[in-house]
C-alpha cells in the first residue's frame, strides 16, 4: 500500500513537472508571436498610416 502511494506522488510530481515545462513553452511562444506579429505591422504598415487612436489591427485593408 505504502509503494502504491509513493509511486502515485512520484507520477504525479512527473506529470505537474511536465505541466510547468509545457506552460513555460507555451508563454514563451506567445511572447514570441505577439513580438512577430507587431513586427509584421511595424513594417507593413508604416506610422504615417496608422491614425492616432487606431491599433494595428484596426488599419483598414482598402
Amino acid at each position: 500500500m505504502t509503494r502504491d502511494l509513493s509511486d502515485r506522488r512520484q507520477s504525479e510530481e512527473a506529470l505537474r513537472k511536465k505541466h510547468d515545462e509545457l506552460d513555460a513553452t507555451n508563454r514563451d511562444l506567445d511572447n514570441f508571436i505577439y513580438g512577430e506579429v507587431h513586427s509584421f505591422f511595424a513594417k507593413e504598415f508604416p506610422k504615417h498610416f496608422i491614425q492616432p487612436n487606431q491599433q494595428c489591427h484596426q488599419i483598414p485593408l482598402t
